[in-house]
């Protein structure tokens, strides 16, 4: 990404954190994206799935290491139901 951005330009990542939920919140999220895999698309998550999911503060250091400087972050849950992955929206321009 930094070397297809120009200098100054723009890059918008929305981060799936599973690893926010706790408890029964992130076991019945994890059940949901397995059941919606299996009969919405009727495949299986890969094997692996959801192991190598970066959290936001993770995200932001690869991002500065990586050329990008970090503008912003913000997350966003759907407070109608507990068991919805927060979704991080991060804002980082390439320098």
């Amino acid at each position: 990404m930094h070397r297809v951005l120009r200098p100054g330009g723009v890059l918008i990542i929305a981060n799936l954190d599973p690893g926010a939920l706790y408890g029964l919140d992130r076991l019945r999220s994890l059940v949901r994206i397995v059941y919606r895999g299996m009969t919405g698309y009727r495949i299986k998550p890969p094997k692996g799935f959801g192991r190598h999911v970066l959290p936001e503060k993770a995200l932001c250091e690869l991002l500065g290491r990586s050329g990008f400087r970090v503008v912003s972050t913000e997350t966003i849950k759907d407070p109608s139901r507990s068991s919805n992955i927060p979704i991080e929206y991060i804002r980082a321009v390439n320098v």
